[in-house]
């Protein structure tokens, strides 16, 4: 969250709310796609991929001690303080 930049249209409009990014995660912890799957708005949606593609590598999910790939949801939520 600390690479979080919050659009100026989006605080102009006073637009918040959490926006889900599905992501794809592969046996190596990669990052592979990644979708909004619960939007917000235009700007916000496209934060929060911009947000979610520049986070490091994820540990891999193990299945029986073997390395699978996944599917994960990242909530992100944006707020505007009053």
């Amino acid at each position: 969250m600390q690479n979080l930049r919050y659009p100026a249209a989006a605080l102009r409009y006073g637009e918040e709310g959490i926006v889900v990014v599905e992501v794809i995660i592969d046996e190596t912890g990669k990052l592979g796609s990644s979708e909004v799957v619960k939007k917000v708005s235009s700007s916000l949606d496209r934060e929060a991929l911009r947000v979610v593609r520049a986070m490091p590598d994820f540990k891999p999910a193990m299945e029986e001690g073997v390395a699978r790939g996944y599917v994960h949801s990242l909530p992100l939520r944006f707020g505007v303080e009053r």
